[in-house]
Parts: structure tokens; sequence; C-alpha cells
């Protein structure tokens, strides 16, 4: 579980009295004082570290101390015996919401990094933002990555674990590779470009506020040639065919083509409770498509930089090892090989992170899903009487040799 950007409290909160001291002043008050006067003043510098923070008199102790006040300000959650679920809902909204929660949160963070030898606070950044009713204003946003509860041996299985953030949540992992050989498919895939979301989906989320037309057709006209190759691959009699893509680009292509659905194509499917599933970042455990005819996997998961780079913040916050940032939404790229069947190598031109760790968190949105997706196919369990055609309609080298 991981705290987004989008978790946050105003700056000059930490130290307001009215907010860390409600009700009547204790002993201790002078130190409440202080200890969020130093946090304020610390997190307002340009380049607010650990060092900075022990250097103005905090300790861990402290950070530790803040905690139990303010949790001891923190109202109960009105949750009683015989409540219906909605009321349960807005109750437990309305608690976890609470300001006190994020300024527990805030020192909690703190308490976890202040000793640590690192040059950032990782999981905590003070940003100049705007709300709803256009002030501006200051806010301290948090990342963070859960520890996991379990207790005893456990038993990790997954095809595309990266070690060093398996190690991040189970520091003692023993990481054992199974070689798995697929010899009954064929894959095609393209090499000239990775297929961006914007390519087949401008707007395809409707987010824009001043859509450009040209751009829109564009995308659809790219959705029409998507669904006409699957036409093609279905009327060969091969099977049903499954396309995985993102969601918004599925959802524009069941619109915008219905006749798919019967020629056996499915682009995602309705679960039993409504929501519709089978699109990047949400294939993980499918076997609904292990005896289609063929699987055709379009575009590739890229997010802005800024949110690769804070998933990596919220995963190695506790690490001592330095990150290094990007500015602006630009990925440098390199040139790396799509492993051939003729046991040549085919060049491409992919995205890179400079920085090992965000590298790492990269790979595991990108090529990971990406290899998650083909696999929805079930690969490894195809015989020379059920093969399966593999389509890749991005750039992206997977571990997978390649026919076409």
């Amino acid at each position: 579980v991981m705290g987004g950007a989008d978790y946050y409290m105003l700056l000059h909160h930490i130290d307001d009295d009215t907010m860390i001291a409600p009700g009547p002043r204790g002993s201790r008050w002078a130190d409440i004082k202080r200890y969020a006067s130093i946090l304020r003043r610390v997190l307002e510098t340009p380049e607010p570290t650990p060092a900075i923070l022990r250097d103005a008199g905090l300790t861990k102790d402290d950070c530790s101390f803040m905690v139990s006040h303010l949790y001891s300000l923190l109202p109960p959650l009105q949750v009683t015996p015989g409540m219906d679920s909605q009321r349960q809902t807005q109750a437990l909204d309305t608690y976890l919401g609470h300001y006190l929660l994020k300024m527990i949160r805030l020192w909690k963070l703190v308490a976890e990094v202040i000793e640590l030898d690192v040059d950032e606070l990782r999981p905590i950044r003070v940003v100049d933002a705007v709300n709803h009713d256009g002030c501006p204003e200051r806010r301290v946003t948090m990342v963070w990555s859960s520890d996991i509860a379990v207790q005893g041996p456990t038993l990790i299985c997954d095809g595309t674990a990266d070690d060093e953030i398996l190690r991040r949540f189970w520091p003692l992992a023993a990481v054992v590779r199974v070689d798995a050989r697929s010899d009954h498919y064929h894959a095609i895939q393209v090499v000239d470009r990775p297929v961006s979301k914007t390519m087949i989906g401008y707007n395809a989320d409707g987010k824009h506020e001043s859509p450009r037309p040209d751009e829109e057709a564009r995308s659809r006209n790219h959705r029409a040639k998507i669904a006409r190759l699957a036409e093609v691959e279905a009327s060969k009699g091969g099977g049903k065919i499954a396309i995985i893509t993102h969601k918004p680009v599925a959802e524009r292509m069941r619109a915008e083509h219905p006749n798919l659905v019967g020629l056996g194509i499915e682009i995602g499917f309705e679960r039993p409770d409504g929501r519709w599933s089978g699109h990047f970042g949400a294939i993980r455990g499918l076997d609904r498509w292990r005896g289609v005819g063929a699987v055709m996997v379009v575009g590739r998961q890229r997010p802005p930089v800024r949110d690769i780079e804070d998933r990596a913040r919220a995963i190695f916050y506790k690490d001592s090892r330095s990150i290094q940032y990007l500015i602006g939404d630009g990925l440098p790229t390199e040139t790396r090989g799509l492993r051939m069947a003729d046991g040549r190598g085919r060049a491409v031109e992919v995205e890179t992170h400079p920085d090992p760790l965000v590298s790492r968190v990269l790979d595991q949105i990108i090529r990971a899903e990406l290899e998650q997706a083909v696999h929805r196919g079930r690969l490894l369990r195809r015989t020379a009487a059920t093969p399966v055609l593999v389509i890749i309609l991005t750039n992206v080298p997977l571990n997978l040799t390649i026919h076409e």
C-alpha cells in the first residue's frame, strides 16, 4: 500500500496552535511547539535533509512523542453496533480523512528517516499548489510503502518480480529462478515505435479541457486499424482473440467497434460487480484467455516521469541509497535488442531512467506488465495442438523470443 502525491496536508498546519493543541495545554506544550516549529522551518528550506533536522535539535524520540500526542487528540471512530453499511462507510471516510491522521503520518515518516544518512527527506515534499478557490497554498505531500505484516515463512511466486523491490518488503528473501520454455507460440512485434497512449488514446478518457480534433481523429484511426487487424486474424479461424491495452482505449474500442464481440474478439470483460477488467493494471492472475487463438498487446504503460519517481520514492523511502531525479517529463533512450528466433538480435530504442532504483520501478511498470499481458495466453501450457499467436504492438524488449 502506497501513499500518493494526493495525500497531503497544509504546511502551516504543522505548527498551528489550534491544530497541535486545540484543548488545554499540558506540561509539555513548550516541547510540542518547539518540535513543530523545527519541522516546519526545516521543511521550508530549499533542500531539507535528515541531517538538518538533527542539527536543529529534533530526534526520533521527539517525533515518536508527537505521534503519541496527536493520537491522543484524534476523535474515536464513530461506528456503533447495528449501524447500516452506508453510515459505516461515511463514518470511516470521515475518520480516515481527518487532518490529525495526516499530521500523524507526517511525524511517523520523519521518525523513520531522521536517522538515515541520505541527502533528502525522501518521502516528504513541499509543493506550491492552488486550491479549489484559486488561492495559492503550500502543501506537504507524502509517499510511503507499508511493511508486510505477514509473519513466518512466505512463498512468493511471480514470473516478473524484481529482486530489489522484493527485498524492500522481505529483506531476507532468497530468489530462486526457474527456467521455463515456451515452444508453441508465434510472436510478431513492431520495432519502430513504443505506441504511446496518446497515439492510440488521445483524450480517450475525456480529460482534455480543449482537445484537438485532429489528434482525436488520428487516435480514432489508429484504433480502427487495430480493430481491422483483429478482424483479419479472427477471419483465419484460429480461435478467439484477446486484446489487452489501456483501460480508456479499451472502452473506446468497445464503443467504436461493437461488431468485434460477435467475431470472438474480447477487449476486456465485465465482472459480476459491473466493473471492467482485462486491461493494463487489471490482468494479474487472470486465466480467462488460456485457450484463445491470439493475444494482441497494444501499447505500453508509461506514466509521467514524476509519477514513476514518486513510486520509487515510496518503495525505497527508507533506503540509504541516493536517487537521481530528472527535470521535465522526458526519459533518455538507449539501444536494446529483441531476441529473434533466428538467433539474431534486433536493435530498438527504448526509454530508460538513469537512476538504478527508479529504473527498476520503470521496468516493472512497462516490461513486467507487458510480459504479464502476453502470458495471459498461457504460452507455457500450449502444445503443438493448441498454439497461440502473440502480436505485440510496442517495441519494448521482453523476455520472449520474437519470430517476426
